[in-house]
């Protein structure tokens, strides 16, 4: 087995004895532990100090020299931290310059998902136009990251909708809780089937009326416009973690229509 300086290689089955034939002498401190943690735990770099033969060293073992370790369930770089027994190593690494790594030098398919640390990929790292609508998974944007709604906004926010059926019958209630602070702005509602006297849907922000009562007793197929019912501006931001309930009261029978309630609104503050 040779020794080169800079350039030690260490194999777990190279050393069976205290010395090894052909080589400089190596004297073993404890017992060789095969796997990775064992080794780097154990004495087992201790057989590498050097022997001395006049004034030469023999290796010529150095600090900041690197050692490849081959162990039964890992390889590893390391570097030499101490030459005196006992020998201690820290784990190689070392730093890349900017631009060295370049496109042309990576294999294909080489930089995947499960290589990228988490939050690696920031958006100062993306080229301008890097993320398109082809790059976008289907059904991927919804409201998290709207604009939130101020006073004087010079370039306009997006709105959102919650969509929410109720399914006729007796007098019943739907809840959704809201994510953020939510401003509702607009209100409508689909009859999926026919409503009789007395029907309506209430929206509101858990027991206070935001809009409503909406008459739902039209036909079929028929959307009724919530600008004609009252509209409680105090009332209509829910905050988050908040209730937006939708009431739906049956005027009788039992036989209230099913409907889709769209309920519009911006993120508030």
């Amino acid at each position: 087995m040779a020794f080169e300086s800079q350039n030690f290689f260490l194999d777990r089955g190279s050393y069976n004895s205290g010395s090894v034939s052909g080589s400089p002498a190596v004297h073993k401190y404890g017992s060789i532990v095969d796997n990775l943690a064992g080794v780097l735990a154990s004495g087992y770099f201790d057989e590498l100090a050097p022997t001395t033969t006049g004034t030469a060293q023999e290796p010529p073992i150095r600090l900041g020299d690197l050692i490849y370790i081959n162990s039964t369930d890992d390889q590893q770089f390391a570097r030499i931290t101490s030459v005196v027994v006992p020998i201690t190593v820290t784990q190689f690494s070392e730093t890349v310059d900017d631009g060295s790594i370049t496109t042309a030098k990576l294999a294909d398919l080489a930089v995947t998902t499960p290589k990228l640390a988490n939050d690696a990929v920031t958006t100062p790292k993306l080229a301008n136009d890097a993320v398109t609508n082809d790059k976008l998974a289907p059904t991927s944007i919804d409201a998290k990251n709207v604009t939130i709604a101020t006073d004087g906004n010079i370039i306009g926010v997006i709105p959102f909708t919650y969509q929410i059926v109720m399914p006729g019958g007796a007098t019943n209630q739907r809840d959704i809780i809201v994510t953020f602070n939510t401003s509702v702005i607009d209100v409508w509602v689909l009859n999926v089937s026919g409503g009789t006297a007395g029907d309506t849907i209430t929206v509101q922000n858990t027991a206070a009326v935001i809009s409503g009562p909406l008459d739902v007793t039209t036909a079929p197929n028929t959307v009724v416009d919530g600008r004609g019912v009252p509209f409680i501006n105090a009332n209509s931001i829910i905050p988050a973690s908040g209730t937006l309930r939708v009431v739906q009261t049956d005027g009788g029978g039992n036989d209230s229509p099913q409907v889709i309630v769209f309920v519009q609104a911006l993120k508030s503050t």
